[in-house]
């Protein structure tokens, strides 16, 4: 099945341009757009991308075009751009307009959404990888399971987007604790709390800095979803820099990918459980442990102070 694509969009004309027409060589798609408002401070700043996207849909390439009047922010426009899609849609891929497609990606994701269509305990496909093969438990498979998500390239079904944002938390308790531990295990399931504490802080203090793909990893852990992963990357990024949603810096990871045209046999995974080698990867390499970090940091400066007191005075 050749499932629908959603790009969301915001002032990167040359990126959005890019990105469709990535989308465009993958045969045939119905292809929607999401474009947040424009911010206060720059009230101008969508319209060349709003110009653009407006002549793709008068030339047939675009389906249909969601056009937010103002500026939502990466919490509650991202959020709004996805559930107009999913409203219209029953199952579909996501990505962003700092994210290129490179040849036959989205017909290697097909095979995992296929069978994420006929699971009971999948809610999510994540387009890209880091992760090395010689880390990957079936490595000549198409894809593998996992209990991480990414938002770089991600597609679901709108049951699951929708209960996603049904099953918001409002703040940290020991059913959630133990729901993380439970899911992640005890290091990685304490990087992620410290995470989305961060991020009910930020919401609290003001929801403009709140990020939405936090909570949509938090639904996976809470509902005890897994999600999957392509064994190979077909998907690159376009710039950096401020502007860009994915690559605000350059990512130190490695991108493992299959070149343009070259074949890969689809299969899924013989073993029907979670890939733990290749989470153990993404955990170190990917999500890189900010707690662990952050103690190591910590530990360091009151063993500097230690010394500091202790030098003899003159």
């Amino acid at each position: 099945m050749n499932y629908p694509v959603l790009i969301l969009a915001f002032n990167r004309a040359d990126g959005f341009t890019n990105t469709l027409n990535s989308l465009l060589g993958q045969g045939f798609r119905e292809v929607y757009v999401s474009i947040d408002g424009c911010r206060d401070y720059f009230p101008f700043e969508t319209r060349e991308t709003i110009q653009r996207a407006l002549e793709a849909k008068r030339n047939g390439l675009i389906k249909e075009l969601n056009l937010l009047p103002v500026n939502h922010g990466i919490l509650f426009g991202i959020q709004k751009g996805i559930s107009w899609y999913f409203s219209k849609v029953e199952a579909g891929y996501v990505i962003e307009d700092d994210l290129i497609l490179q040849d036959g990606a989205l017909t290697e994701a097909d095979s995992a959404m296929d069978y994420l269509m006929t699971s009971s305990n999948i809610a999510s496909v994540n387009l890209r990888n880091i992760v090395p093969l010689a880390y990957i438990l079936e490595p000549e498979a198409t894809f593998r399971f996992s209990r991480l998500t990414t938002s770089h390239g991600w597609g679901t079904t709108a049951r699951y987007w929708f209960e996603s944002l049904n099953q918001r938390k409002d703040g940290l308790d020991i059913s959630l604790a133990l729901r993380f531990f439970r899911f992640y295990g005890i290091i990685p399931g304490l990087s992620w709390l410290r995470r989305y504490q961060l991020e009910l802080q930020r919401i609290k203090l003001s929801p403009s800095q709140g990020v939405w793909d936090i909570h949509w990893t938090v639904f996976h852990a809470c509902s005890n979803y897994q999600s999957i992963f392509m064994n190979r990357s077909r998907v690159l990024y376009d710039g950096y820099g401020m502007e860009a949603t994915n690559t605000k810096f350059r990512p130190k990871n490695i991108e493992f990918t299959y070149l343009n045209g070259e074949d890969l046999t689809l299969s899924s995974p013989k073993a029907k459980i979670v890939d733990h080698s290749a989470d153990a990867y993404l955990n170190r390499h990917g999500f890189s442990i900010g707690l662990i970090k952050s103690l190591k940091k910590k530990l360091a400066i009151r063993s500097r102070l230690r010394v500091y007191r202790k030098k003899p005075k003159f």
